[in-house]
């Protein structure tokens, strides 16, 4: 009987080290399968769990054929790693428990989440057999590779789109630039995936190698280049700030253990710097891609300065009306005159009464006027531009506004809008008398879709959030319910209605979520991986340790934990380092 059941529990053992391995090799393919009493359960789920339940039946088998002592307990839990992972845990759980609203949400959410923290413990003990971290090391790195070469495609071949309507819902653009995810859902998601991987990449390439012209290193920097280019296609200019960082903490701290580890760091700043000049080569210096790159022109990208007649003018209602306008541009993209995305003049209406002012409906057939070339930043051109008059008389301000189609306002974006003061009535008879405001039509939608709330405003609305409740926060993922409720409206007065936003930053998001408990365990986990990474004298340690303080770096400026590839490869790599980082810097053989 002891005999099979010692069989039984490595048959189980085995399968949830195969189930790991290629959990590690398909977390960035997420795409829908199939609904399981309401929930939609994806790919990536799915295998998740066939992982989770044969871990939990090996190690149920484990406890049958021996109970650990209570010694043995109390150093598994000691861990620093285990340890501040079960704090997170416990704080993510308890705030769900007394959420002060949307509490069903909040536990739901906890519950998934809890899925990924067991992923934690699942690597922390499957991969104390030697040869497990390395597999599941590989699969990631080769994972990451070709979901990369997922991007790129995405980037270059814009026709292969309905192959990524499997993985996503739609394309992204910033301003106009197309955005490349390739399989995962938002680009910043993939990058941030990307951005991860990159360290452990360079410290594969490197281990066991001498020379750094080998073809294993080679085939490694070529690998990095492919995830550098892939950051690039998504325009997420935070990752590549990210892979920097670790790429020179890389270099810093592997020279006491391994001076090749140390040279490849250098190489893999090399590699991103030459990766860079090269796309920015391909795509021109005044390209959507070398716009998004210079981040400190972002304000700058939409300017321009109008030339015309200001003063008052009477004209007739219905009445349609030429004005003759010189546009120069001031900013740094090219108005594009042609293409869905086209650079036109709009102009809008506004009711002036003694209550204030009010916006009034574009009429149809007279809502744009081409521009017939493009516009060079600093060219001018002029344009001949039709209104109609409204058809109720009064006093109206003629508002003059360059749009770029499907992206944004100018005047949205900063730019000086001119106005020019319209009475509406019989020539030379003056205005009639002005209409009380509740007589005009309500007005007609933007052109655009509202930007999203910047980084500060919602920074802002967090920490309003946090105050409300701060010792437990709000409730697992609330903050994308509730922002609405304290930030103010937008700058067109609507409110934001948005529940996919996230408060651009994982510290804010878990100080508004679960409060200071949840911060402070989040802020133990990373002292926890610093301190795990000190005691360990591995190379593949220290790969996985910079692949997980990647997500901790990024993590000021974006939010991650709500997607399934990216928490769960967080907690994978979390669970790998702490099977590397035992006490004599390496996991025991099983």
């Amino acid at each position: 009987m002891a005999c099979t059941r010692y069989g039984s529990r490595a048959v189980a053992y085995a399968i949830a080290r195969a189930l790991l391995v290629a959990l590690a090799l398909v977390l960035p393919f997420e795409a829908p399968l199939f609904s399981l009493f309401g929930l939609q359960l994806t790919s990536v789920e799915v295998l998740l769990y066939a992982m989770l339940t044969a871990w939990g039946a090996a190690v149920g088998l484990s406890l049958l054929a021996k109970w650990p002592s209570r010694a043995e307990v109390g150093r598994f839990v000691r861990e620093p790693l285990v340890a501040a992972t079960l704090a997170f845990a416990g704080a993510e759980l308890l705030s769900a428990a007394v959420a002060p609203s949307l509490r069903a949400a909040a536990l739901k959410f906890a519950l998934r989440s809890l899925s990924g923290i067991l992923v934690f413990f699942a690597a922390r003990t499957l991969a104390a057999t030697e040869t497990v971290a390395p597999r599941v090391s590989l699969a990631l790195a080769l994972g990451a590779v070709l979901s990369a070469l997922t991007a790129l495609l995405d980037a270059v071949a814009p026709s292969t789109g309905p192959v990524w309507s499997h993985f996503r819902d739609a394309g992204f653009n910033a301003f106009g630039f197309a955005r490349a995810a390739g399989v995962f859902a938002y680009p910043t998601i993939g990058a941030m995936y990307w951005e991860a991987l990159a360290p452990l990449v360079v410290v594969l390439a490197a281990l066991g190698v001498t020379r750094l012209t080998s073809g294993r290193a080679l085939a490694g920097m070529a690998a990095s280049a492919v995830l550098f280019g892939a950051i690039i296609a998504s325009g997420t200019r935070s990752s590549l700030a990210g892979v920097a960082l670790t790429a020179g903490a890389m270099r810093l701290l592997a020279r006491q253990w391994s001076p090749t580890v140390a040279r490849a760091g250098s190489y893999a700043v090399g590699v991103l710097a030459l990766t860079s000049l090269l796309a920015v080569g391909l795509a021109g210096r005044d390209s959507l891609l070398a716009q998004r790159l210079r981040f400190w022109e972002d304000k700058a990208w939409f300017g321009a300065e109008y030339s015309l007649p200001t003063e008052p003018r009477t004209v007739n209602p219905g009445e349609v009306f030429a004005t003759r306008l010189t546009l120069r541009n001031t900013g740094t993209l090219t108005w594009r005159h042609d293409g869905p995305q086209r650079i036109r003049l709009a102009h809008r209406w506004y009711l002036t009464t003694e209550s204030g002012t009010t916006s009034m409906p574009i009429p149809p057939g007279r809502q744009r006027t081409e521009i017939l070339v493009d516009v060079p930043p600093g060219g001018v051109t002029e344009v001949t531009a039709f209104a109609e008059a409204p058809a109720v008389a009064g006093s109206y301000a003629l508002a003059w506004d360059l749009v770029q189609e499907d992206v944004a306002w100018f005047g949205e974006t900063g730019n000086r809008v001119p106005v020019v003061e319209i009475d509406v009535g019989a020539r030379g008879q003056g205005a009639a008398a002005r209409p009380s405001s509740t007589a005009i039509p309500a007005p007609v939608g933007p052109a655009v879709a509202p930007a999203p709330p910047g980084r500060l405003a919602l920074w802002r609305a967090a920490v309003l959030l946090w105050r409300s409740h701060p010792l437990l926060g709000n409730g697992p993922d609330t903050f994308r319910r509730l922002y609405e409720d304290v930030i103010g409206l937008g700058p067109r007065g609507e409110p934001f209605t948005d529940t996919r936003i996230h408060a651009n930053s994982l510290y804010f998001e878990t100080l508004a979520d679960l409060g200071l408990l949840g911060l402070g365990a989040l802020l133990a986990l990373m002292a926890a991986l610093g301190r795990s990474l000190w005691r360990s004298s591995e190379e593949l340690c220290l790969g996985l340790g910079l692949a997980a303080a990647a997500f901790f770096i990024h993590g000021t400026s974006d939010y991650f934990l709500e997607f399934t590839p990216t928490f769960g490869l967080h907690w994978m790599l979390l669970g790998l380092v702490a099977a590397r980082s035992v006490p004599g810097g390496r996991a025991p053989t099983r």
